[in-house]
C-alpha cells in the first residue's frame, strides 16, 4: 500500500480496496497521489510499485495507464512478484480510447545551422552518446548511405568486384576504386555487405600511417574485364568472424554461385545528399542533420532511442512470473548499439556469428528486445503496438509457456519483429548442435502469435525475420498478415540436424505473407529447419514472392530446409509466385521423404478455384476470438494425428526390435567398428573403409542374430557426415555415401536373398537418411548383411568427387534396427494401462517395454466431438503416470499410443467418457 498524503482524506482500508481493484497513473499526475482515477500517479515507477503492494491479496490488480508518453530512465523489470498471486492476475492497459507509449526516447536539442548551401544543422550531443536511429517529430530519419535511398532503402544497392581466395587470405574486399575515398573519420564508416542469406556490418579500417588504402588490378571476367578496385580490410573482431565463416563462404568458392556481394556504405558525413539524411560524429560528439527547406530544426522535436530493453518479464526457474498481462499499450524507442561496437557477421535470422572457423563451427549470440521475456507462464501481450525499435521488437527467449501475442502491430523495426525460444542452447554451443535440454523448464512452450500484423522489419538488419522461432515446442503461429520483410516471414528452427530436439507438434495457420525476401536470398516466406514432429502448415496463403535482381542464386514460397521432419503441408495457396521459385514454390532440401505434402494450389493469375480462393479469403486477420482460433488450429492437428475411424483395441499389434548378438564387416574405417551399426548409440557411426572410386563390389556389414527370427521390417539410418574428405576442403560436409546396395537375408550365411535394393542416390543433404524396409510377407533369418553389390563410374553408382579427388561413396550406418513379425496382442509390451480423470486433472497410466520411446497423445473432447485440449508426451522405457488438464466442457478422454513417433504404427488407444 502506497503512504500517502491522501490518505489523511481517507482510512488506509478505503485507499487499499481503491488501489487493490484499479491504479491510474497520467503524466499530469503526481506520485503522492492515491492512484485513483480522479488522483492519478504520475510515473510507471511508482504504479509498479503500488501494484506490488497490494499483488498478495485475494484479488486481481490493474494498472490502466492514461494517454500520453512514459519516458523511460531504466529498463522496467517484472519479477514473479509483480506477476498474479495465488491464482488471480495483475494487468497493464492502456485506457480505452487513449493511446500510452511506453518509451525509452532520448531528446536532443540545441541545434545551429551547420552549411546554409545544403541545410545541414547540426547539434552538440553528451559524450559517450550513440545511436544507429534518428525520429524527427516521430518520423525516422535517414541515416547517411552511399547509395540513394529513394523511394525504398531495400533496393538501392552496389556490387563488389568479383572474389577469391586471395580475398579470404589477405583479409579484404574489393571495391571499385571510385566508390571508395579517404572519408573523414575514415574508422566510423560502416559497409552493410549482403552475401546470400546474411547480411555483415563491417566496419572499416585504416592501413597506415598515412591514412591510405591499397588499390589493386581485379578480373571480373566478361565483358568487364580487368577494374582498378580498392582492397579494403575491416575492424576486428568482425573481419575475423566474416572470413573464417566458410558458409555463405564470401570468396564464391563453396556457394558456387556468385563470388560478388551487394553492398552500401554507411555513416559518413559526405553521404548527406538528400533531405532527412544524418550521421553523428561520435569523435566530435556531433549530430548532423539535412533538414527540407524552410524547416526550423528547433521547431521540431528530435529524439534518438537511449534503453536497449524497455521492459524485462525477469522470472527465474525457481519463480517464474505468472499471470501477467499488457493491453492497448505503445511500446517505442528501443536501442543495439553492439553492431557500433564490434560490427556484426550473420549467422541466420539474427543470430550473428561469435566464433567461427573453416569447419564450419560456428558459435552465435542472441541479440537484444525491446519486450524481453524468460521464465514466464501465461504472459498475455495483447492489443499493443511496437515500433521505433533497435534490434527485436518482441523476444519471449527462454522458458516462457501457455502465453500469447495476440492482436498487435509491429513494425519499424530495425530486426526481427517476434521472436521466439532459444536458437542454442548457449553462445559456447556450436549452432549446428540441437538443442534439447536436460532441464526442459527452459523450453518455449504453448505460444500462441495469433491476429498479428507484423510488416516493414528489418530496416536495417537484412537477415530479419517477422517471426522467428528458434526450438518451440507446441507453439501455434495462425491468422497473422506479414509483410515488407527483407528475408523470410516465418521462420521456426535451427541447426540444420535431424537430432532429436525441443520442437514438436509446431503449427503455422492461416498466415497471409506477401512481398517478402526484399533484400536477401535462400528465403522463403514460410522456412522451418529440423526435426519437428507432429507439426502442421496448413491453410496460409503467400502471393508476390519473386526473385530480386541481386540475389546470389534461389528462393522458395514455402522452404523446408536442411533435416525438416514431422510436418504435414497441406492446403496452402501459393499465388503469383516467380516462375523461378524452387520446387515450383514448395522445396524441401533433400527431406521430402520426411514430410507430407497434400492438396496445395500453385495459381497464376485469377483464383477460380472455390477452395483456394476460400484460403485466400479466409488468411490473415480473422474477426474471431482468441479462443476460436486456437481451438480451430489444434483441431486441425487432431485430424491429422487422430485416428477417426473405430478400431477395436483387439486388433492392435506391435513388432518387437531384436538385439543382434554381432556385428563385423569385410573393412572398417580407424576408429569405427562394426558394432557400431548396432549399439544403440546415436552418436557412433560404422562406416566401411575402400569406398571409392577404384574399390570393387561385395564389401559388406554382417548383422548376426541369435536364433531364426522371422523380420517384418529394417530400419537403416545412414549417415553422410562420416570418413569424409580430406586436404583443403575438409571442413565441407561429406554428402558421399554408399549406393548401388542391397540389404540381404540368409538362415546359414551361405544363400543370400535380396531383402531390399539401394540403386540411386538418397536425399543429398543434411546429416542422415533413412531407409525403412518394411517386409510383406515375413521371412526367417539368422545373417542380414548390407551390402555393396555393385560400382561403376556415371550417373547410376558414380563417387561424388570434389576439387578432383575421390569424396567417398562411402557405406555409413549410424544404426540398423530389425524388428520381429507382429506379436499376438496379449504379448504387448507397450500398453495404456488405465485412463482416469478427477477433478479436472485426466491421467494415463502407461507402460513401455521397449528400449525405445513412445508417444503418448492426451485429448479431450466436448460433447460435439470437438477438441478442447491437447498434450502429447514422450514415454521412456519403463512404467509411467501422465497427466494434463481437460479443459471446461471436456466430455470425452483419448490416449493414444505410438512406438517412436506418431508416424509409425499405432500402438493401442483408450477412451474414457465424462459424462
Amino acid at each position: 500500500m502506497l503512504a500517502t498524503p491522501a490518505m489523511a482524506a481517507e482510512t488506509a482500508e478505503e485507499v487499499d480496496e481503491v488501489m487493490a481493484a484499479e491504479i491510474y497513473v497520467a503524466p499530469w499526475g503526481d506520485d503522492n497521489n492515491a492512484g485513483t482515477i480522479d488522483a492519478p500517479l504520475r510515473t510507471i515507477g511508482a504504479a509498479k510499485d503500488a501494484a506490488r503492494a497490494v499483488n498478495d491479496k485475494a484479488r486481481d490488480v490493474t494498472v490502466v495507464l492514461r494517454g500520453g508518453e512514459y519516458i523511460l530512465d531504466d529498463t522496467l523489470v517484472f519479477s514473479a512478484e509483480d506477476g498474479g498471486q495465488n491464482g488471480h492476475s495483475v494487468s497493464w492497459r492502456g485506457y480505452d480510447g487513449e493511446k500510452a507509449v511506453i518509451s525509452g526516447m532520448t531528446e536532443i536539442s540545441g541545434w545551429q545551422l551547420h552549411d546554409e548551401s545544403k541545410n545541414i544543422y547540426k547539434a552538440a550531443v553528451p559524450e559517450g552518446f550513440n545511436t544507429r536511429q534518428l525520429y524527427v517529430d516521430g518520423q525516422k530519419a535517414r541515416r547517411s548511405r552511399s547509395t540513394l535511398y529513394g523511394d525504398n532503402p531495400y533496393y538501392n544497392l552496389d556490387r563488389t568486384c568479383e572474389l577469391g581466395i586471395p580475398a579470404r587470405n589477405n583479409r579484404e574486399f574489393y571495391f571499385y576504386k571510385d566508390e571508395v575515398a579517404d572519408w573523414n573519420n575514415f574508422e566510423g564508416v560502416e559497409v552493410h555487405l549482403l552475401t546470400a542469406w546474411t547480411e555483415n556490418i563491417l566496419r572499416l579500417k585504416k592501413y597506415d600511417d598515412n591514412n591510405s588504402f591499397k588499390y589493386v588490378t581485379v578480373d571480373n571476367g566478361g565483358s568487364e574485364g580487368v577494374v582498378e578496385a580498392a582492397a579494403v580490410k575491416f575492424q576486428e573482431p568482425e573481419s575475423d568472424r566474416l572470413f573464417n565463416r566458410p558458409h555463405p563462404d564470401i570468396t564464391g568458392s563453396t556457394l558456387g554461385y556468385k563470388s560478388r556481394s551487394y553492398y552500401y556504405f554507411e555513416n559518413a558525413y559526405e553521404f548527406i545528399d538528400e533531405d532527412n539524411e544524418w550521421y553523428l560524429d561520435t569523435t566530435e560528439n556531433t549530430l548532423y542533420f539535412k533538414a527540407p527547406a524552410n524547416a526550423d530544426m528547433n521547431a521540431v522535436r528530435v529524439t534518438a532511442p537511449g534503453l536497449e530493453t524497455l521492459v524485462e518479464i525477469a522470472g527465474t526457474k525457481e519463480a517464474k512470473v505468472e499471470n501477467l498481462s499488457f493491453e492497448n499499450l505503445s511500446f517505442e524507442g528501443s536501442a543495439w548499439l553492439r553492431p557500433s561496437e564490434e560490427g556484426l557477421v550473420g549467422g541466420q535470422a539474427c543470430q550473428y556469428v561469435l566464433t567461427s572457423n573453416l569447419k564450419n563451427e560456428i558459435t552465435v549470440y542472441h541479440p537484444a528486445g525491446a519486450f524481453l521475456a524468460q521464465y514466464a507462464d501465461n504472459l498475455s501481450v495483447d492489443s499493443c503496438s511496437f515500433s521505433k525499435i533497435g534490434s527485436t521488437a518482441i523476444d519471449f527467449f527462454c522458458g516462457v509457456t501457455n502465453s500469447r501475442i495476440y492482436s498487435c502491430e509491429v513494425f519499424d523495426v530495425a530486426g526481427n519483429g517476434i521472436s521466439v525460444a532459444k536458437f542454442t542452447q548457449d553462445e559456447n554451443t556450436e549452432f549446428h548442435v540441437a538443442y534439447n535440454p536436460a532441464d526442459k523448464s527452459e523450453i518455449c512452450s504453448g505460444i500462441r502469435m495469433i491476429n498479428n500484423s507484423v510488416h516493414d522489419i528489418g530496416t536495417e538488419y537484412e537477415g530479419a525475420v517477422a517471426i522467428a522461432a528458434g526450438y518451440p515446442e507446441g507453439i501455434i503461429i495462425a491468422h497473422n498478415e506479414i509483410f515488407n520483410c527483407p528475408y523470410s516471414g516465418i521462420s521456426v528452427g535451427f541447426g540444420w540436424t535431424s537430432a532429436d530436439n525441443a520442437m514438436k507438434r509446431n503449427i503455422i495457420y492461416a498466415n497471409k505473407l506477401h512481398e517478402v525476401g526484399l533484400v536477401t536470398c535462400d528465403y522463403g516466406a514460410i522456412y522451418t529447419l529440423s526435426k519437428q514432429p507432429q507439426s502442421l502448415c496448413t491453410r496460409n496463403y503467400i502471393y508476390n514472392a519473386q526473385r530480386m535482381p541481386w540475389f546470389d542464386y534461389g528462393y522458395a514460397a514455402m522452404y523446408f530446409d536442411e533435416q525438416t521432419e514431422g510436418y504435414v503441408i497441406k492446403e496452402n495457396l501459393l499465388h503469383n509466385i516467380g516462375s523461378d521459385a524452387w520446387g515450383g514454390g514448395i522445396n524441401f532440401n533433400g527431406c521430402a521423404n520426411k514430410n507430407t505434402t497434400t492438396d496445395n494450389w500453385n495459381i497464376k493469375g485469377e483464383i477460380t478455384d472455390s477452395a483456394a480462393k476460400e484460403v485466400a479469403d479466409s488468411s490473415g486477420i480473422a474477426d474471431k476470438t482468441f479462443e476460436e482460433i486456437v481451438r480451430e488450429a489444434l483441431e486441425l492437428l487432431d485430424d491429422i494425428i487422430n485416428p477417426k475411424e473405430p478400431v477395436d483395441e483387439s486388433d492392435y499389434y506391435i513388432q518387437k526390435r531384436i538385439t543382434p548378438v554381432a556385428a563385423s564387416a569385410t573393412a572398417a574405417d580407424g576408429g569405427s567398428s562394426a558394432e557400431y551399426a548396432i549399439d544403440g548409440k546415436g552418436d557412433t557411426v560404422f562406416t566401411l573403409s575402400g569406398q571409392t572410386a577404384g574399390s570393387i563390389a561385395d564389401q559388406y556389414l554382417l548383422i548376426e542374430l541369435s536364433g531364426e527370427e522371422e523380420l517384418a521390417r529394417i530400419e537403416i539410418d545412414r549417415q553422410y557426415n562420416a570418413g569424409g574428405m580430406t586436404g583443403d576442403n575438409s571442413y565441407w560436409a561429406d554428402w558421399c555415401l554408399a549406393v548401388g546396395c542391397e540389404l540381404q537375408g540368409s538362415m546359414d550365411g551361405e544363400a543370400w536373398e535380396t531383402i531390399g535394393v539401394m540403386n540411386t542416390w538418397p536425399d543429398n543433404t543434411g546429416d542422415i537418411s533413412k531407409e525403412v524396409f518394411n517386409i510383406a510377407e515375413p521371412k526367417p533369418y539368422k545373417f542380414v548383411r548390407y551390402i555393396r553389390t555393385k560400382f561403376k563410374t556415371g550417373s547410376d553408382y558414380a563417387v561424388w568427387r570434389w576439387s578432383g579427388s575421390d569424396g567417398g561413396n562411402r557405406l555409413n550406418v549410424k544404426e540398423i534396427e530389425l524388428y520381429s513379425s507382429q506379436t499376438e496382442p496379449e504379448k504387448r509390451v507397450t500398453d495404456i494401462i488405465s485412463l482416469s480423470a478427477e477433478n479436472g486433472i485426466a491421467a494415463a497410466e502407461v507402460y513401455n517395454g521397449e528400449d525405445g520411446d513412445a508417444m503418448l497423445y492426451l485429448a479431450a473432447y466436448d460433447g460435439e466431438g470437438k477438441l478442447v485440449s491437447v498434450d502429447i508426451v514422450t514415454v521412456g522405457p519403463g512404467e509411467g503416470r501422465f497427466t494434463f488438464t481437460a479443459a471446461n466442457g471436456a466430455a470425452k478422454l483419448k490416449a493414444m499410443l505410438w512406438l517412436g513417433s506418431c508416424i509409425e504404427p499405432l500402438c493401442i488407444s483408450k477412451s474414457l467418457d465424462l459424462n
